[in-house]
């Protein structure tokens, strides 16, 4: 090859890859720390979505994921302080209410008792940033406020209560019953309102303080129960579906603005994967798990379960919530997403009528 040749050549390389934006100078590492394992005997759910995240990734060539599932890096508020600092890059947490609680109260919305009325209201308000708008115009918010980003906020399940020794077929069954609780106000009123001793403990210590009696029953979706194995101390479970858990996804917002554009894009459409197979995976677990644990289960008719929501004063926890946890800064959040709930249930309710349950 001629000089004029190779000159060409080095040109026409050096085209392609600015048209297809391909970095090989420099390598990608991306730290993601989640709470849950990422064992698939223990939880499915959780391994499927790291594990195919960083697959997807690592396909592109210049991602290097590294993963620290079983939350490896400490509890939540030491992770988010890790997210906050730019040493972890994604962290997927159970529950932003409780994400929510250390720095940014919009994100405990998700965490209202009888927000959703059914598992389908609650899939058509929560997404990524590319397919919900409101998870879209909450991470900037958040994004300008803390230094952190949402990248989706996604439902796994509705919390069912289940108790030992004493089986809870109505409100009154609740009396005096000691029942863990995450340490979120609004959770801790709900139970005091139905008659129950709510009892603040972390998630970690849950299967002891159901073993040694510090309490006497805990609520969670299926799954949760089935991945620490909470059945071997538990005896019944009453179908209440008081409150939806959700898990969301953070970034550290100065390393996310930092990618390129190619790789942001790599990265969103990493979460588009992630969320349809978390949805997916949930609602496998929990229908599964169901029926692999040593449970009783009492399931509430809707009359029935309409007497515990009754019992917990909806109205009273929504108007603490919106005083006390959002006050007026953010209450507008509560406003858009009880809009968009309505509308999905009014969307859902055509469907059903033009096509069938």
């Amino acid at each position: 090859m001629n000089y004029k040749g190779f000159k060409i050549f080095l040109i026409t390389i050096f085209l392609i890859m600015c048209f297809v934006n391909i970095n090989f100078a420099k390598d990608i590492t991306l730290r993601w720390a989640a709470d849950g394992s990422n064992d698939f005997l223990i939880a499915p759910d959780t391994a499927i979505i790291m594990n195919l995240g960083k697959t997807y990734l690592e396909g592109k060539g210049n991602w290097n994921v590294q993963l620290f599932p079983d939350m490896q890096l400490g509890d939540k508020r030491a992770v988010y302080e890790q997210v906050k600092e730019g040493l972890v890059h994604i962290y997927s947490s159970a529950e932003p209410t409780t994400i929510g609680s250390i720095e940014y109260p919009p994100l405990t919305i998700f965490g209202i008792p009888w927000l959703y009325p059914d598992e389908y209201t609650a899939n058509a308000v929560t997404g990524t940033i590319h397919t919900s708008e409101f998870i879209r115009k909450m991470s900037d918010d958040m994004a300008e406020k803390t230094g952190v980003r949402l990248l989706a906020v996604h439902p796994t399940g509705f919390r069912n209560l289940t108790t030992a020794k004493k089986a809870v077929h109505s409100v009154a069954d609740l009396k005096g019953l000691k029942i863990r609780t995450m340490p979120a106000p609004i959770h801790i009123k709900l139970w005091t309102n139905m008659g129950a001793d709510p009892v603040p403990i972390s998630w970690s210590e849950t299967y002891t303080s159901l073993q040694t009696g510090v309490a006497d029953g805990q609520e969670n979706p299926y799954k949760n129960i089935k991945n620490i194995h909470l059945d071997e101390v538990q005896d019944y479970c009453t179908t209440t579906g008081h409150v939806m858990s959700h898990e969301s996804f953070i970034t550290n917002e100065e390393w996310f603005q930092g990618l390129s554009d190619l790789d942001r894009q790599n990265l969103l459409e990493m979460m588009d994967i992630v969320d349809i197979a978390r949805r997916g995976a949930s609602e496998w677990a929990n229908y599964n798990y169901r029926g692999s644990m040593n449970l009783q289960y009492i399931d509430l008719s809707p009359e029935e379960k309409a007497a515990f929501k009754e019992a917990s004063k909806p109205d009273e926890l929504m108007e603490i919530f919106r005083k006390e946890e959002l006050g007026e800064e953010y209450e507008y959040w509560l406003d858009e997403i009880l809009v968009l709930i309505e509308q999905a249930k009014n969307e859902i309710h055509t469907y059903a009528q033009e096509f069938g349950d």
